[in-house]
């Protein structure tokens, strides 16, 4: 999951717990969550282990697999790893980069 917080850009490694199948963020559960919708709806509101509330999230949806993808740069730089995102997802990160960077 990538995310910035006044204009810095960070991510977080969202996981499946192989025992409950819940969702885990930084390895943490973060209330019992088995869809990534349900995470970020609930990770909207800062709270003690979460201080930042995320807002304007771009969720991915099962249309989504049917969607061109390309290599990200700029979510390969934030994540460390070569990134593979959906088209529209890759233009929302340059925006949003652009945006910050004049």
């Amino acid at each position: 999951m990538l995310s910035t917080d006044k204009g810095v850009a960070s991510h977080h490694a969202v996981t499946k717990d192989a025992g409950t199948g819940n969702l885990l963020v930084n390895k943490k559960d973060h209330g019992g969550y088995q869809t990534i919708q349900r995470l970020v709806a609930e990770l909207g509101v800062s709270k003690p282990d979460w201080p930042v509330g995320l807002t304007n999230p771009i969720a991915a949806t099962s249309k989504d697999a049917t969607l061109s993808t390309t290599r990200s740069p700029l979510a390969s730089a934030v994540t460390g790893k070569s990134a593979v995102v959906p088209q529209d997802v890759h233009e929302t990160l340059m925006k949003a980069f652009m945006s910050l960077n004049g």
